[in-house]
């Protein structure tokens, strides 16, 4: 686990490509997030105003 952190550590230090590659991870997979929660209250308040 150690040697994973730091590898990892020593990857976002020198490529800028990875770091961007996380933040594109992280902002899809909230913007899923936020999308599957969305449409779940988009369909409990189209059943209670129908």
């Amino acid at each position: 686990m150690e040697q994973l952190t730091s590898k990892i550590r020593t990857l976002w230090d020198r490529s800028s490509a990875f770091r961007l590659l996380c933040f594109i991870g992280m902002t899809a997979a909230v913007c899923l997030t936020f999308f599957g929660l969305g449409t779940r209250i988009g369909e409990y308040f189209f059943h209670i105003l129908h």
